[in-house]
């Protein structure tokens, strides 16, 4: 029975997928650099390095072994909370509603608690289908992770963004739109997940501004 595939994070030669030249040889060959995938996903990681950059990698690998320490109620260590995450729906003052309908701004915001700057993450948001009108138009949106009942739209930071302690910053916005025959009620789900850092996780129920 194959449980996995033992795979780089950082290709150990030059030319491979994610190489890093700062790395040493023995940093390139240490656990750290290590990750452990199925065997779909172990090609697919190296087959598109765009897709699959270092910091998302580095994500999974942390969530796997939280998870895994989690279920053997070990002692592993974890930092504090890492972020606080507010989720806002503001009424557009620009906006003239036809007769029953409301059109809202959803505004995710996060701040990072602690010291520590994040430089990876990656983040979730979960809307109730028909509250997103045309969610296709917007660049983070996932047709492939989209369900009958929401739609997924998915966000990883930049290679040269940083997110920094104590820093409000919005990292998501889309409009909103509920009307008689979608009054709203339904939850909005996001999951913030910062590199070597536990994730975080809120709900918005979303009800029409008055």
């Amino acid at each position: 029975m194959n449980l996995g595939v033992a795979a780089h994070i950082n290709a150990a030669s030059p030319g491979g997928p994610r190489y890093r030249s700062d790395l040493t040889d023995r940093q390139r060959h240490s656990a750290a650099n290590g990750i452990w995938l199925c065997q779909i996903h172990a090609k697919e990681v190296d087959n598109d390095e765009a897709v699959f950059p270092e910091h998302l990698l580095r994500v999974w690998k942390q969530l796997a072994e939280t998870d895994a320490a989690q279920e053997l109620n070990s002692a592993f260590l974890q930092p504090a909370r890492a972020a606080a995450l507010r989720l806002e729906h503001l009424r557009r003052p620009d906006y003239n509603s036809p007769a029953q309908r409301y059109e809202d701004r959803l505004v995710i915001r996060v701040t990072i608690r602690g010291t520590v700057p994040v430089r990876g993450y990656f983040l979730e948001v979960r809307v109730p289908k028909g509250l997103v009108e045309q969610p296709q138009n917007y660049a983070h949106f996932s047709r492939s992770r989209s369900t009958d009942d929401y739609d997924f739209f998915f966000r990883s930071n930049g290679p040269k963004e940083v997110l920094y302690p104590d820093h409000e910053q919005d990292l998501f916005t889309c409009t909103v739109v509920s009307s008689t025959a979608n009054p709203g009620g339904l939850p909005i789900r996001v999951r913030f997940v910062p590199e070597g850092l536990p994730p975080s996780e809120s709900s918005l129920t979303y009800t029409p501004s008055a």
